[in-house]
Order: structure tokens, then C-alpha cells, then sequence
């Protein structure tokens, strides 16, 4: 629905169940995403990562591009609404709002609410742990134990063997 003239699809559960400076909010928000066309480069998006798709670092560029994007339109919102407390708490209600009735089918699922909020209230998220790095640096030394070893093995000249048996030798 709204590949060639976006529309903004709201549940009456989402219009009843939210105030109306909530609504207001997140329809700041999604009018963002018209505005920015991300519905088009979202589809130019799904086409890379099909030709792509064996790619790890395409999908995680990927990925943090849609992060941004959400995270973009997450700021015109609070200029909009003027305060990121509310449009904080707009999505969390939106949020109990999905999760209430298990059918309702809502493009505000596409990111990870908490680092968004958190992201609005500046608060560290889980991303921001003091040894986030310590994983990356096992991996590197594993790699790095098994690749030197492996590299001397391939380059030590091998012995030329004689023909003579050690008897024979003079």
C-alpha cells in the first residue's frame, strides 16, 4: 500500500487509544518518512540487499541505514511535538497498543524501540558497555593464531630427501 502515493495507515485501536498530542507525534513522524521518500529509497534498499544478499557487510550497512532513518524522522517528530519526553512516551503507548492485540500490523515495528527511546531521552543504550570491544579483539587474536601458524606451515622449505638410504652413505 503507497508504493506510488504514500499512505499513512493507522489502526481506530492506535486513533482511540492515543491522546492527541500522541497522535500528532507519530503522524510527525511518519509524515517525515513521506517527506524524506524513504518509502522509495526502502525499496531501492530491499532490490541491494536481494542482488546481495550472501554480502555480512551489506546487511549490516543496511541496517544501520534504516536505523538512521528512523532515527531522522524520530527528531523531526520531537521538533514538532517539542518535547522528546512526549514523543517518547507517544511510542510507548503506541507500542502497548501492538502489543494488546496481536493482529495489528504496523510499519513502527521496523526498529528497536528501547534504543530509541533512550536515544531520544540521552541515555546510554546497551550498545554503550565499557568492553563492547572485547569480542572483536578474541576474534581477531583467534584468527591471527590460527592464520600464523598456517602461514609458517606453507612457507618452511621442504628437506630434499636423498635417494641413497643412510646405510649407503658414504
Amino acid at each position: 500500500v503507497g508504493w506510488l502515493h504514500p499512505v499513512i495507515l493507522l489502526p481506530a485501536s492506535a486513533i482511540t487509544g492515543l491522546s492527541p498530542e500522541q497522535l500528532e507525534a507519530i503522524l510527525a513522524h511518519e509524515l517525515a518518512h513521506i517527506r524524506r521518500y524513504d518509502y522509495l529509497v526502502n525499496v531501492l534498499q530491499t532490490i541491494v540487499e536481494i542482488l546481495g544478499f550472501y554480502h555480512p557487510a551489506l546487511w549490516w550497512v543496511s541496517r544501520r541505514i534504516r536505523v538512521e532513518r528512523e532515527n531522522c524522522c524520530d527528531d523531526v517528530a520531537v521538533r514538532v511535538c517539542g518535547d522528546s519526553l512526549r514523543y517518547a512516551r507517544a511510542l510507548t503507548c503506541l507500542e502497548e497498543i501492538r502489543h494488546s492485540q496481536a493482529e495489528l500490523a504496523m510499519a513502527a515495528t521496523g526498529g528497536n524501540l528501547l534504543d530509541r527511546v533512550s536515544r531520544l531521552l540521552d541515555r546510554p543504550t546497551a550498545d554503550d558497555r565499557r568492553f563492547a570491544w572485547l569480542p572483536g579483539l578474541v576474534s581477531l587474536l583467534l584468527v591471527i593464531g590460527i592464520m600464523i601458524p598456517a602461514a609458517l606451515a606453507l612457507t618452511t622449505p621442504e628437506l630434499p630427501q636423498s635417494s641413497l638410504s643412510p646405510a649407503e652413505e658414504p
